[in-house]
């Protein structure tokens, strides 16, 4: 799967969706990120943690709609609290400004 601006520019090529136990392991024990992106929802919760995750990731958090809501650096052993549908981890260099609509095909 990719994710997509509206413009049809790929922000990620790689994209994984954490489904069932991966929603809950994520990132944690590795020690890079092993596609280009993570996409989680973020039904029931509000926050993320990245404990046992050893280096610094971007969170991009989407509304149902796919539109970016907030985006931070998480660094190791820290914990977000965001209220948002999705949660997009990808590498911290990754490009996005928040208000703008994702596709994900």
């Amino acid at each position: 799967m990719k994710v997509m601006r509206e413009d049809g520019s790929v922000v990620v090529r790689n994209l994984v969706v954490a489904e069932g136990f991966k929603r809950y392991t994520g990132l944690m024990f590795r020690f890079r990120i092993p596609y280009d992106g993570l996409l989680l929802s973020m039904n029931d919760t509000d926050f993320i943690h990245s404990f046992f995750v050893f280096f610094p990731f971007k969170a991009i958090f989407l509304d149902e709609e796919f539109k970016i809501v907030e985006t931070c650096i998480i660094k190791p052993f820290t914990i977000k609290r965001m209220r948002a549908s999705w949660v997009l981890e990808t590498h911290p260099d990754v490009d996005v400004k928040k208000g703008e609509k994702l596709i994900i095909r």
